[in-house]
């Protein structure tokens, strides 16, 4: 979902010290070059501007808003609500299914220990002859 919102050109990042992070950080040459080389601004705001207001020329995202229900997004919903009524059906499933008595949660419990202690023998004697 959040690529979604990326590629439409909704991110935003908040600066809170610009100053300070044009200080401390700067990037490497490289990019400064690669900027050059396509034809772009390395220094100012998004637009290339030295102004915190004037954004002429600020290139927008390539990939504009389709409104609608495309394939994608009919399929990404559809495993959604899938997915939600399984987990609510379970849910009540489970809430309307038979409650174990007190007497029968102790016999159930008596009978893992029993299966356990049988399994445990069965390796005991299964390493005294090795």
């Amino acid at each position: 979902h959040i690529e979604w919102h990326l590629e439409v050109g909704l991110a935003i990042q908040f600066i809170e010290a610009p100053i300070l992070a044009q200080q401390r950080n700067s990037p490497p040459q490289i990019m400064r070059d690669h900027c050059s080389a396509l034809g772009k601004r390395v220094s100012g705001n998004a637009a290339g501007i030295a102004s915190t207001t004037d954004l002429t020329g600020l290139p927008l995202g390539p990939f504009p808003q389709i409104l609608g229900w495309r394939p994608k997004g009919i399929g990404a919903m559809f495993g959604c609500v899938l997915t939600a009524v399984l987990g609510m059906a379970t849910v009540s499933w489970y809430a309307i299914g038979g409650h174990l008595t007190e007497e029968e949660a102790e016999d159930e419990v008596r009978q893992r220990i029993a299966a356990k202690e049988a399994r445990r023998k069965k390796m005991w004697s299964l390493v005294k002859r090795s």
